[in-house]
């Protein structure tokens, strides 16, 4: 019966200890590190980096190369409202990996969709639908995202800690 209520009160003194972190740093902020504890649970692919040649197999499974490198180039098409749906407080937008013609011939093509966080104060990027970007960062695995048009989609989920434009004619055509 003592080990039942030491292990008890253990489970009693976190609780407590989580409430208290919680109320001194806010709930937002420990939501955000969990999330990202959480993603970076199983980084498989640490060793990796991701390019336009060689990411179709990273397509196929990003929850398998959690922690990997990407230097991906893309279209942006979609850039969510300030505050973001996945990571809170970060700017979100959504890449098309391959050309503004790729996207418009397979638009639910989700093996090419990337979602794309970043925090704007550090990297200063301020996105524009229908650039081309480069995009250096980590993968996070994949993410559900309802579309506009109600369907569901699996992206491709990258942080990013370099986003910047490039001249759409260096993007190649998505595989």
């Amino acid at each position: 019966m003592g080990k039942v209520l030491k292990i008890f009160g253990g489970f009693i003194l976190l609780m407590v200890l989580a409430a208290v972190v919680v109320g001194l740093i806010g709930e937002d902020k420990v939501q955000n590190s969990f999330m990202r504890f959480i993603m970076s649970v199983g980084n498989s692919g640490s060793n990796k980096l991701f390019v336009d040649s060689n990411y179709s197999t990273l397509g196929k499974d990003p929850n398998g190369f959690k922690g990997a490198e990407v230097k991906l180039t893309g279209y942006l098409f979609n850039v969510v409202p300030p505050g973001g749906r996945v990571l809170k407080g970060n700017m979100e937008v959504e890449v098309y990996r391959g050309t503004k013609q790729d996207l418009y011939a397979n638009p639910m093509n989700t093996t090419n969709r990337l979602w794309v966080t970043y925090n704007q104060t550090t990297l200063n990027h301020n996105p524009r639908v229908g650039s081309c970007v480069l995009i250096e960062g980590v993968v996070r695995g994949m993410v559900k995202v309802t579309t506009a048009s109600g369907d569901t989609t699996y992206d491709t989920f990258i942080e990013a800690s370099s986003m910047k434009d490039i001249p759409c004619s260096s993007v190649p055509a998505s595989a």
